[in-house]
């Protein structure tokens, strides 16, 4: 089976207010097949969550209106969205970043820049667990 048709189901939130760069995964991920949907700040994200209900989200951690740390709680508090995996993909990373994600519920915290493909793979592996 190709990547695409394996992925074709498959939706994922992209959650970053840098546009070269949300355009960029975009493009990465629906090249494999994904479909994308994305938004600009934390208010957005949960709006989205809400209607497209994702199977994984990507997430900056440094955003107007909403950071993705409270993103990521909002998320990880609910009954309803707390089983979806969450990628930090984010500049901030130094050890207190980090750890400040996988203390929030982070499911995988990746640092800015990333090759689309790399960041594909990683996708397709935490939407087969």
């Amino acid at each position: 089976m190709e990547a695409a048709e394996a992925t074709s189901a498959r939706k994922i939130l992209v959650v970053d207010d840098e546009q070269d760069i949300v355009r960029s995964i975009q493009l990465g991920l629906e090249q494999v097949g994904y479909q994308v949907h994305t938004a600009r700040d934390g208010h957005e994200a949960l709006s989205a969550v809400a209607t497209e209900r994702p199977d994984l989200i990507i997430l900056d951690v440094r955003m107007p209106v909403m950071d993705g740390l409270q993103v990521l709680d909002c998320l990880k508090g609910d009954a309803k969205t707390h089983d979806i995996p969450i990628v930090m993909l984010t500049a901030a990373a130094d050890q207190q970043d980090m750890k400040k994600g996988w203390e929030h519920g982070s499911d995988l915290y990746l640092t800015k820049p990333i090759h689309p493909v790399q960041l594909a793979d990683y996708m397709q592996t935490l939407l087969s667990r």
